[in-house]
């Protein structure tokens, strides 16, 4: 299955993938032959389609309606066929001829491509192995695929959207309040009150005469 790294969720195919299967191959007796069967195949390549090479894995189809196969080796090997890095598996030209004679030999008649369609979360194999005819030993089969972003072949990713608008600037800081205006200032005191007017000076009459004696007869 398939799960986003970032959320845990099963991630869904946008578009169709392909998966490698490796290294098909049985003991040198003919005993522990190795076979993997797969369904939702849409698609199968061996050694023979992708390089003109003959390929070692025996197909066989077991539903066309569930696009079912089983791929079964029928050639001896050992892990010294065990391919550690894509340049021992995979090559990049329709001939392979930029790999060594030993990967030509060896490695790439053991393998098989699988195509699976678009919308899939997943894809689900099952490996057998036969019974060792004397001591019981393991073995093991090598898958790998290539992801969205390195392989040629997927489409582009829709491009990113634009980059988000930056905050409008900060509002600058109110103004302070303007400084309250002073008290008034109080009323000025009346003047004192005007003196009174002066009286004027009332006028004396001379006193009268004092009376005269009568005249002496």
């Amino acid at each position: 299955m398939f799960i986003n790294q970032k959320t845990g969720a099963p991630y869904v195919a946008s578009q169709p993938f392909k998966i490698y299967f490796f290294d098909f191959d049985t003991g040198f007796d003919g005993s522990m032959v190795e076979s993997v069967e797969v369904c939702g195949v849409t698609e199968y390549e061996t050694s023979k389609e992708l390089y003109k090479i003959d390929t070692a894995v025996k197909v066989e189809l077991l539903s066309h309606t569930l696009g079912c196969y089983r791929f079964t080796a029928t050639r001896y090997g050992t892990g010294g066929n065990n391919p550690v890095k894509k340049s021992d598996a995979i090559a990049d030209s329709e001939t392979a001829d930029d790999v060594s004679d030993y990967t030509r030999e060896e490695v790439l008649p053991l393998l098989v491509l699988l195509h699976f369609p678009s919308g899939r979360s997943g894809f689900s194999a099952t490996y057998s192995i036969t019974s060792a005819r004397e001591s019981p030993a393991g073995r093991n089969v090598l898958f790998a695929g290539f992801s969205q972003s390195n392989y040629h072949s997927f489409m582009p990713c829709p491009p990113h959207p634009p980059p988000a608008l930056p905050p409008p600037p900060s509002l600058p800081p109110p103004l302070p309040p303007p400084p309250s205006p002073p008290p008034p200032s109080p009323p000025p005191s009346p003047p004192p009150p005007s003196p009174p007017p002066s009286l004027p000076p009332t006028a004396r009459s001379a006193p009268s005469p004092p009376p005269s004696a009568p005249p002496a007869s």
